[in-house]
Parts: C-alpha cells; sequence; structure tokens
C-alpha cells in the first residue's frame, strides 16, 4: 500500500487537479457494528459463523474490581479474529469506492486512502463520511489529511472539501508530506529523515536490550519487538536513493 501511495504520486507529480486524502476514524475497532461484521462473516466465512455468532452476537460483560461494563460493539481487544471481522464489514465500503472515478481507493484496516481529481475525492470522502456512519465508525476529519500534489494555493479548494479537513480559509490543513502506515511519504528530505529516524529508533532498542542482564529476557524482547520481522518491515517501507542499484 506504501509502494503503490509512492508510485501514484511519482505519476502525478505534474498533475494540475489530483489530491491524496488520508483518513482516519474515531476508535474504529471498539465502535464498529457487531451485526454488519456478523453479516459479513456469515457471507464470506460461513465456516467461521457459528464459532462469530456465539462470541459476538450478545453483549459481553466485561468486569474490571466492582464495575462492570456491558460491551455490544466493535470487536473484543485481543481477539485473533478481530483484524478480519474488521476488514470484513469494511469491504463492502471500499468495493464502492473502487467503481468510482477515484485513481486510488484502499483500506489496510482502519487505515483508508483516497486518491484522484479534486471533485472525485470530495464526493468519495463524503460517501465515505455516510457509510461510516452506517457501520458505527465516524469518520475523524481532524486527523484525516489532505495532499495536493500540484502547488497551489489551499484556498482554492475551501469549499469543495470539509472545513475541519482544510481550514475555514484553506490554510495549514493541506501538507505534501506524511506518514501511512509508520512510513514517509513525500520529498526525498522528509523521506530521508523518516528512515534516518526509524534506524535511530531500531538502533536505540537494541542497545537498550543488549544491557538487560537477563539474556533469556533480552531474547524474548528482541523476538517479540526488534527481530527480523521490524527490520523487514523498516526495509520493505524505505524507497531506495535514486542513485542505489536497487532503484
Amino acid at each position: 500500500m506504501v509502494h503503490t501511495v509512492r508510485g501514484w504520486f511519482d505519476r502525478h507529480t505534474s498533475s494540475s487537479d489530483r489530491f491524496f486524502c488520508k483518513l482516519d476514524f474515531k476508535n474504529a475497532f471498539n465502535v464498529l457494528s457487531r451485526q454488519h461484521f456478523l453479516d459479513a462473516c456469515a457471507s464470506h466465512f460461513p465456516s467461521l459463523s457459528r464459532w462469530t455468532t456465539w462470541c459476538y452476537q450478545d453483549s459481553s460483560r466485561l468486569q474490571f474490581g466492582a464495575h462492570s461494563l456491558e460491551s455490544a460493539r466493535g470487536v473484543q481487544q485481543g481477539d485473533p479474529l478481530g483484524a478480519l471481522l474488521f476488514a470484513a464489514a469494511l469491504q463492502p465500503l471500499a468495493l464502492e469506492l473502487r467503481q468510482g472515478p477515484l485513481d486510488l481507493a484502499a483500506f489496510y484496516l482502519d487505515d483508508g486512502v483516497l486518491a484522484g481529481p479534486a471533485d472525485a475525492v470530495a464526493a468519495a470522502l463524503s460517501h465515505v463520511q455516510l457509510r461510516a456512519g452506517q457501520l458505527g465508525l465516524e469518520l475523524n476529519l481532524t486527523k484525516s489529511e489532505l495532499v495536493a500534489v500540484c502547488n497551489l494555493n489551499p484556498a482554492d479548494v475551501a469549499g469543495l472539501f470539509p472545513p475541519d479537513l482544510v481550514g475555514a480559509d484553506g490554510s495549514g490543513r493541506v501538507r505534501r508530506n506524511f506518514e501511512l502506515l509508520g512510513a514517509s511519504v513525500g520529498d526525498a528530505d522528509f523521506l530521508a529523515a523518516g528512515a534516518t529516524a526509524q534506524v535511530g529508533q531500531a538502533a536505540a532498542l537494541l542497545d537498550a536490550l543488549g544491557s538487560l542482564p537477563d539474556p533469556q529476557v533480552a531474547l524474548r524482547l528482541l523476538r517479540a519487538c526488534g527481530g527480523m520481522p521490524a527490520s523487514s518491515t523498516l526495509c520493505g517501507v524505505c524507497r531506495p536513493w535514486p542513485n542505489s542499484p536497487a532503484s
């Protein structure tokens, strides 16, 4: 998804009407309508349907000391099926967006992106707001980000996009450098700074693990937090420099 977005930006660097919007939902996993993912599970994963229904058809009582809370929305934290159920509920919306005039519409769980002409992105954003409400979700425009590919005056799009996204006068909300799924997307300096920061964090983590007195604890933490999966992810989302052999 990161490389697809970067490729889209590369293809439209000279476009004068292309916009990219990164979507953010409020507390998405905890407020998703359970009926929607139960229906999606019955349709796409019938072998899991009876188990999922047994787990989620009725409210769950969460106990904390003398206090109890009836949990009736969203997936339970720690549920191994939680990500699958969330994605299944959101899949119809993703398919609807792909039928429109957008250049790009994709979701990785609760992280969504829209890209295309300004009017198409604005219309898709309105559709997402409507359908999100039907799914029990709420789009958080104050944390969503709008990116203009070309160098234009943000005030020119103030009337096209919601004020929470671009500001009343169009200033301060149109960004050209941003992060997507933990990876940097933007100009060369921003990419270099992001990669350097991630490498610095990884080096600090490894140094801290090496200073632990118990090697078994250090190994356990290394496997869980700083081993090959973390390194592979970092390498996978970093873009090769233009003068590197890989490019």
